[in-house]
């Protein structure tokens, strides 16, 4: 399970900047959440079902979900204590929407200024049309 943060956390981390000027990042993001607890969880289960497999699936899951080793409890997020140091998984929703930059039409070489023709435009140049 270290190694799951671990590897997961710069993965996660530049797919939430790269996306975080898009224009609905915060749904995205939230079912990223979702779809990440869900995954830990799951891999958690299947390595106690393995080590106890005598036991059922409520006890299993009481055993994951209160243990202060692998979730937060009071936000519930996946977290791993080493050494009294806590890694925990990176959560998409900390990064803040950014919305995109545009060039200004001014500054934009290739965007003709509608008042070209009369010779007022700010951007001109020597080899205009």
């Amino acid at each position: 399970m270290i190694n799951c943060i671990f590897k997961a956390n710069p993965i996660i981390r530049g797919w939430a900047n790269y996306y975080a000027n898009a224009h609905n990042c915060h749904y995205v993001f939230n079912k990223l959440e979702f779809w990440l607890w869900h995954l830990y969880y799951y891999k958690l289960f299947r390595a106690y079902k393995n080590q106890y497999s005598k036991t059922g699936g409520r006890e299993i899951n009481s055993m994951i979900r209160w243990n202060k080793d692998f979730f937060d409890p009071i936000t519930q997020w996946p977290r791993i204590i080493i050494d009294d140091k806590t890694y925990s998984l990176f959560k998409p929703t900390k990064i803040k929407f950014r919305p995109p930059q545009f060039v200004q039409k001014y500054k934009n070489p290739y965007v003709l200024c509608s008042s070209r023709l009369s010779g007022n435009c700010q951007n001109q140049s020597s080899n205009a049309y």
